[in-house]
């Protein structure tokens, strides 16, 4: 008959851990933020978003709430990208670490890079308030993106 060992295997895989820890951050959103995470969630649907919760925030560009978007964000984009290197088979040998890590530190590198030419070039004209809020609707356009992606 059928034994229980092998009817029961049990996969040990990262990436399961990883679809663990993007919904133990968003669990976490959903406790603190859960009012803030609804609207992200619907912000196609609603244009006020931006001014309601860039004033809330004291135009702060990345607090708590705008970090672990971006982590969820890097995370789910570096996902994706990793089974399109799969689907395609891409080489990824540049960094000779595991494909999914060399796709999170070089996604995570553009963002920052991305943010510190912009604010550097805001400073440089004097446009750091603008550029505060163009930042802002971005993360929070991002935001909406990256939570109708979570589900594929």
């Amino acid at each position: 008959m059928f034994e229980s060992p092998y009817i029961t295997s049990q996969n040990y895989d990262w990436v399961t851990g990883l679809f663990i820890l993007i919904f133990i951050l968003v669990s976490i959103l959903k406790f603190f933020y859960q009012e803030r995470i609804i609207h992200a969630g619907m912000f196609f649907f609603s244009k006020n978003y931006i001014s309601l919760y860039f004033n809330k925030d004291k135009n702060i560009v990345f607090n708590i709430f705008q970090s672990i978007c971006l982590l969820i964000q890097i995370l789910i984009l570096s996902l994706l990208l990793y089974f399109t290197v799969l689907e395609y088979k891409i080489n990824l040998n540049f960094f000779s670490l595991h494909p999914f890590i060399s796709l999170f530190l070089v996604i995570s590198l553009y963002f920052l890079v991305r943010y510190l030419v912009g604010y550097f070039l805001a400073s440089i004209l004097n446009l750091k308030k603008g550029f505060e809020k163009l930042i802002y609707s971005k993360m929070s356009y991002f935001i909406n993106i990256t939570l109708w992606l979570i589900p594929l």
